[in-house]
């Protein structure tokens, strides 16, 4: 009979199956082993991963980033370069898996964490490049739309402040004036020498008649006294009795004269006055305000406001942006 050649490793099992008294010797317990290898570096660590990566085995190549960028892991990159390397390899892989949205989400993070360096075109595929340029470019956009929207609702806070000033401006203005109401009486109106027109407001004209009447009083008042003087002579034999006839005629003429012309006078004074007759007068004055009342309210604060630019290299060129925190 012929016999065919066993298997090399065949060979060797069906030795150590019968090996003697070794194979009744027990085994060694756990504790007597020898003591493990320090555990891998960052460096290996990443290396795993990219290695999984570059199988095209992207669901453990996810898990593995994942461990590697989750702070609470005990195999947590802390070297920051490293760091940034895991999660562009990370975001490769979670595309490779068809997962965009969290592939983004980790886009954005690479972003915010470093946002002047790109993945790296020769070490990635093209759909990782456009895919991180896309998120960006959105990022930058929701920035922009952000900024417009703090200038506009700051150009809002402003106008309602700059309204508000302008209303407490007003406000105080009506404040510091105050009406007075002075009411006429008609009794006063019937009152001469200007009286009724100075009531009226009428200064002008209550000089006149206060003065005409001032005068035409004195007059009149001077004539009754020389025709009361020259009267009381009249019986004394040692005047020359035609020359105070003809002085005491005289002066009965001015007395007459005065007398009818005052009563004029005063009379239309009164009729003028009672036909231009206002109830009241409202005059404007000054009123003290407190102090409190007279303190301009506080300019609008403005917001703080930083910025950043962009700058990432590309291929043939770079991309310029602008990032800012509010």
């Amino acid at each position: 009979m012929t016999l065919k050649r066993a298997p090399a490793k065949l060979i060797l099992l069906v030795l150590l199956g019968f090996s003697g008294p070794a194979a009744s010797q027990p085994a060694a317990p756990p504790g007597d082993d020898a003591d493990e290898g320090p555990p891998p570096s960052e460096q290996e660590r990443l290396r795993s991963g990219i290695e999984l990566y570059e199988s095209a085995n992207f669901n453990d190549c996810s898990l593995t980033f994942s461990e590697l960028l989750s702070p609470a892991s005990p195999k947590a990159i802390l070297d920051p370069e490293r760091k940034r390397l895991a999660r562009f390899y990370y975001i490769a892989c979670l595309l490779g898996q068809g997962d965009t949205e969290r592939a983004d989400a980790q886009i954005r993070l690479a972003v915010e964490a470093s946002p002047l360096i790109p993945p790296d075109p020769d070490v990635f595929p093209q759909p990782v490049i456009a895919r991180y340029r896309d998120v960006k470019d959105k990022m930058i956009e929701e920035a922009k739309e952000k900024v417009g929207d703090i200038v506009g609702a700051e150009k809002e806070t402003e106008a309602r402040e700059k309204a508000l000033r302008t209303q407490i401006a007003v406000l105080r203005d009506f404040a510091g004036d105050e009406t007075v109401v002075r009411k006429n009486s008609r009794w006063m109106a019937a009152v001469p020498f200007g009286v009724g027109q100075f009531q009226n407001q009428d200064k002008a004209l209550g000089w006149v008649f206060l003065t005409s009447e001032t005068v035409l009083l004195t007059l009149w008042l001077t004539a009754v006294t020389s025709e009361l003087a020259l009267t009381a002579k009249a019986d004394d034999p040692n005047k020359d009795q035609r020359v105070l006839s003809n002085r005491l005629d005289t002066w009965r003429r001015v007395n007459t004269i005065t007398g009818w012309s005052l009563l004029g006078v005063a009379g239309l004074g009164i009729f003028e006055a009672q036909l231009a007759y206002e109830p009241k007068f409202e005059s404007k004055r000054k009123r003290i305000l407190p102090d409190e009342f007279l303190v301009d309210p506080a300019p609008p604060r403005k917001v703080g406001r930083r910025w950043a630019p962009i700058a990432t290299p590309l291929p043939g060129g770079a991309e310029l942006g602008i990032v800012g925190r509010f």
